[in-house]
């Protein structure tokens, strides 16, 4: 009867979120279910620490250990997969900076009908950097940590987006969740926009 959507989006220059609750609008007369509805709650500020800061990380280690490389091959070093370098002291604070700032949205969210109850919080991380496991982990742990905080704990469930180049079908909320970071999710306007299922 409903999903709960909590909206990551690890950018470049800046890491937004946003929450968004999909129902279902009822006939009144006849209480039966008409349309799927989406409502959304006032977005995250922009956290100005997001992908280049790590780039940025590894380009600086690299050149202290005398290694000339290019802020490509920075970049490619990071999203390629590779864990050697998930234990560095400038990974864990990024992550827990992010994982503290959206932690702390969660904690302020003006919702308290569904968090509360079943089912469980969907998490969408988009962007380039999600691909960084650590983010991941520190992510579900900080959403967990602030759902508690609320007296409402309830299982967070890590949703992957489909790739980027698949077209939107139908009502998929995770498709509309990727509409929303592109739009910025932080943008003041997001909260009063109305999903529509065509145009008029």
């Amino acid at each position: 009867r409903g999903r709960k959507v909590l909206v990551v989006d690890i950018g470049a220059g800046s890491t937004d979120s946003g929450y968004m609750l999909r129902t279902i609008q009822h006939d009144p007369a006849t209480h039966t279910p008409t349309q799927p509805l989406l409502l959304w709650f006032p977005p995250a500020s922009a956290l100005e620490k997001a992908g280049t800061w790590l780039t940025d990380q590894i380009l600086h280690e690299w050149l202290q250990q005398g290694r000339i490389s290019s802020r490509e091959e920075a970049e490619d070093y990071k999203t390629s997969g590779v864990t050697d370098w998930y234990d560095r002291p400038y990974v864990r604070e990024w992550c827990h900076s992010i994982s503290e700032h959206i932690g702390g949205y969660v904690a302020g969210i003006p919702e308290t009908r569904w968090l509360r109850f079943a089912p469980p919080l969907e998490l969408i991380i988009t962007g380039g950097s999600s691909a960084v496991e650590p983010v991941r982990r520190a992510l579900i742990q900080g959403v967990t940590d602030a759902l508690r905080q609320r007296h409402m704990f309830r299982e967070v469930t890590l949703v992957q987006p489909p790739p980027a180049r698949l077209p939107p079908t139908g009502h998929d909320d995770i498709h509309v969740a990727q509409l929303a970071v592109c739009l910025g999710a932080s943008h003041p306007c997001l909260a009063d926009l109305k999903y529509r299922s065509e145009l008029h």
